[in-house]
């Protein structure tokens, strides 16, 4: 997936080679949240975060895998991730990319995500 598209006061950039199941970079203040707010805005993406309240949470997370997507990225996914969403997850990755705020892995994570990094600056957030 390729994506380079100005929004807001930086330009973004996607550059995953396929579909599948990533895990971002673990570092706090590496511009995660800050990409998720991005991705809700641009078409085709959707993100969930933990900091919606429960009852939103539950819809964004139906409507992640609604099929409208071709990117989902779910922020401070450890807050909120069970075995169920997780083989969920792991099971829509074959049609499109998904990523993982994941801090720790649980044992229900058999199936490990590939690495994406996110690089941020005053002018670019990347997503590699």
């Amino acid at each position: 997936m390729y994506i380079e598209k100005q929004m807001s006061s930086r330009k973004l950039y996607i550059r995953l080679n396929s579909n599948g199941l990533y895990v971002l970079n673990n570092e706090s203040a590496s511009g995660k949240t800050y990409l998720a707010k991005l991705l809700s805005a641009l078409d085709g993406a959707f993100s969930v975060t933990y900091n919606e309240v429960k009852g939103i949470l539950d819809a964004n997370i139906t409507e992640a895998f609604s099929g409208k997507y071709k990117i989902v990225m779910f922020d401070r996914f450890d807050m909120y991730c069970t075995q169920e969403l997780y083989d969920k997850c792991v099971r829509y990755s074959k049609d499109m990319v998904i990523l993982l705020d994941l801090k720790c892995y649980f044992a229900y994570c058999k199936v490990v995500p590939r690495p994406a990094q996110v690089i941020l600056d005053s002018e670019v957030i990347a997503l590699v």
